[in-house]
């Protein structure tokens, strides 16, 4: 993993600012602690996104301890809500990491960058909109607060269904099983899952 250096940034200190820009093969990560001129950007390519988050928080703790910021450096965390859902969030939450999963659409884009969509652009938007919102500017993205598991489970198995029973085909057999024995699924008593909201 070779870093690149970009963005300027405003100083925000005793923090790590972390965005994590996410695709079905590959990650990038920027950092930043408000002290430096620019950020540092990574790409993580473990073939499983598990593999990815181990990597991903494995770079957060080296940066961390290269930057001398020390353990008690709050470290902040990005990502756009998408396919992956809120397990990202819970994991790295559970390692004391502070996390906002944030509306796409939310996320301003320059005229001029709209054609030039890459994954390098976009975690370096998601960083300078982080790093904007800890200074005070609550109006550079919206925050979606996280569902409970049992309410995004619910959500998934709906989505697959609803997917499956739209080209025809019936859910996978076993589907409900394996769902239930990871957790992730309310049953069919007709239970709503809970609307994303925004947070305050």
């Amino acid at each position: 993993m070779q870093p690149t250096q970009e963005m300027d940034v405003t100083r925000v200190d005793q923090m790590l600012a972390v965005a994590l820009e996410l695709s079905s093969k590959s990650w990038k990560v920027g950092l930043h602690d408000g002290r430096r001129e620019r950020a540092s950007i990574y790409t993580l390519k473990q073939e499983v996104a598990g593999a990815r988050l181990s990597a991903a928080i494995e770079l957060i703790e080296q940066t961390r301890a290269r930057w001398a910021l020390g353990k008690d450096a709050r470290v902040e965390v990005i990502y756009e809500a998408g396919q992956d859902g809120f397990w990202i969030a819970r994991a790295l939450e559970g390692r004391g990491y502070a996390v906002r999963v944030v509306d796409p659409a939310s996320i301003p884009v320059e005229r001029h960058a709209r054609r030039a969509k890459t994954d390098r652009l976009d975690v370096l938007r998601l960083l300078s909109s982080l790093l904007g919102w800890l200074r005070g500017e609550h109006d550079r993205m919206r925050v979606i607060r996280m569902p409970d598991e049992a309410a995004e489970a619910q959500r998934h198995w709906a989505r697959e269904r609803a997917r499956a029973v739209a080209e025809g085909n019936r859910p996978a057999p076993g589907s409900d099983a394996q769902a239930a024995a990871h957790g992730r699924l309310l049953g069919r008593s007709g239970a709503r899952c809970g609307r994303a909201t925004e947070a305050r």
